[in-house]
């Protein structure tokens, strides 16, 4: 076998959705099992619903594995949806979870407890994939993913601000509020 060119080797590989659950998953469990494990604390028996722009899979964990896989009829126990763009900004830490959820660029829909263990899980992941390597090199995959469009302009980039349903007669409290620098 010949070596591959400095060009091959920079050309990720294109990956589902799907596949890079699996991926980051399988890191975190390489690289940090505590991580893991709170994750799977967290989670428990629930199963819930990615979508990712137009691709959702189905995670869960079963007898302590990890499933991914397309949907199934039953519903979940919980959904979560967001864009490229969102997830690049949230492991970029250009934008915090919550900040994703009450922009809504990140949908989180549950019962109450559904929807902050999956803001938990999701926080647990974002930190592993700052520490460690291997993730950071997935992130990169994701980011270059030939099979993807060209992510869009950052959500930070935006000056995006965190929109909590304002009336009119709030307006001026936001233009003063913007004006004092007090917004996210």
């Amino acid at each position: 076998m010949g070596m591959l060119s400095h060009a091959e080797e920079a050309t990720p590989p294109c990956r589902s959705l799907g596949e890079y659950v699996r991926l980051l998953l399988r890191e975190v469990e390489r690289h940090d099992p505590l991580a893991r494990a709170r994750i799977a604390a967290v989670v428990g028996r629930r199963r819930a619903w990615i979508t990712l722009d137009a691709e959702t899979v189905e995670v869960s964990l079963r007898n302590g594995r990890l499933s991914v896989r397309k949907p199934v009829s039953r519903a979940p126990s919980g959904e979560g949806r967001t864009s490229r763009v969102c997830t690049l900004d949230l492991l970029d830490a250009h934008i915090e979870v919550t900040e994703a959820v009450l922009s809504g660029a990140l949908e989180l829909t549950g019962s109450l407890d559904d929807v902050t263990r999956m803001s938990m899980a999701i926080e647990v992941l974002i930190d592993a994939s700052a520490r460690i390597p291997a993730m950071r090199r997935l992130a990169d995959d994701f980011r270059n993913d030939p099979c993807r469009e060209a992510p869009e302009m950052p959500l930070h980039l935006f000056g995006h601000r965190v929109r909590l349903g304002l009336t009119a007669s709030s307006a001026a409290e936001l233009s003063l509020l913007e004006r004092l620098g007090l917004l996210p």
